[in-house]
């Protein structure tokens, strides 16, 4: 009776371990990285050591929540860091995205980024890197953007 048991625990641990991850891979869909707004192959905005290039949104671009923010990087670890302001200076959003390589090309990134309420018509989209030194901006490239939400 006890190795009956041991297989019945074992077998049930197993389909909910599946159940969970058929589940979790149902709520988290794939946002594939689509370049709606800038269909030419350069970069909106490049920063001038040539280590980030950003394709979307595009200055002045009028954008809704979420936007899409893409481009290349040759950032630390891969990691970019995306924030959106309104003019006023309030975050509405501060997060992290995994360029595709690092350490010996530009490599692309895409990232869905949700937003709180703008208290301005008018914000800019900044993708930096945070320096492994202090935590300060580097290789920043920052856009002027319209609102419409």
């Amino acid at each position: 009776m006890k190795k009956y048991l041991g297989f019945i625990i074992l077998i049930v641990v197993v389909l909910v371990g599946v159940v969970l991850w058929v589940d979790n891979k149902k709520q988290t869909p794939e946002i594939p990285p689509v370049n709606v707004t800038n269909t030419s192959s350069q970069p909106a905005v490049s920063n001038s050591n040539n280590v980030a290039a950003l394709y979307t949104p595009t200055p002045y671009q009028e954008i809704k929540s979420p936007v899409i923010v893409s481009g290349k990087a040759n950032f630390f670890e891969a990691v970019v860091s995306i924030r959106i302001k309104d003019d006023a200076g309030k975050v509405l959003a501060e997060t992290t995205t995994m360029a595709s390589g690092a350490y010996d090309k530009l490599y692309p990134f895409s990232k869905s980024v949700v937003y709180l309420k703008p208290s301005t018509s008018k914000g800019t989209v900044e993708i930096y890197e945070a320096s492994a030194k202090d935590g300060s901006d580097t290789n920043k490239i920052s856009i002027p953007i319209v609102f419409k939400d």
